[in-house]
């Protein structure tokens, strides 16, 4: 509504401004806050790039625009996994190579499935993805499979906190 008005928007393109602004979002040149106002990213002091995790638990984001790289540590990495295009805020304080920075928000995600294998947590049969880069469990539907099974999956939703993502076995 606000910018409706504020640009001289009519109500019959408010569709069309819609969706131009989640392209923007997608594309990580604005960013939707919680009380879901439009940012700019740049105004903000953010950073968009790809986060690339080591098997130990860290990571790694170049920013699209300036070409730095960020130090990404595991408490900051906020459910974010390996190739997803990441929103991040640069830690104040820190700089040099390897500027620490903290995840804000995943705009895209970069792996879409992933090849896993089937374990017991906590009686319950879950695939975890046997790539190291990649975190977090997964619950599944599927009959017949044991402990051990490898699978090829496609994800429907990603772990977030504590809650296990959720997949479904193409093969």
């Amino acid at each position: 509504e606000e910018m409706l008005k504020a640009w001289k928007i009519e109500k019959a393109d408010e569709l069309l401004l819609q969706e131009y602004l989640a392209e923007l979002v997608k594309d990580g040149l604005i960013y939707l806050s919680k009380k879901h106002k439009y940012i700019s990213i740049r105004e903000k002091g953010l950073k968009t790039g790809r986060l690339y995790p080591n098997e130990k638990g860290f990571g790694f984001v170049k920013d699209n625009e300036s070409e730095e790289e960020y130090f990404i540590p595991h408490k900051s990495l906020k459910d974010a996994q390996d190739k997803d295009l990441v929103l991040i805020s640069p830690v104040a304080g820190k700089s040099g190579k390897n500027q620490e920075g903290k995840v804000e928000k995943v705009i895209e995600r970069g792996t879409k499935s992933f090849i896993g294998q089937t374990e017991y947590n906590r009686g319950k049969l879950i695939i975890r993805p046997l790539d190291n880069k990649l975190f977090g469990d997964y619950n599944f539907i599927y009959k017949g499979l044991k402990k051990g099974d490898k699978v090829f999956v496609r994800v429907t939703s990603f772990p977030e906190g504590r809650r296990p993502g959720e997949v479904e076995i193409i093969s």
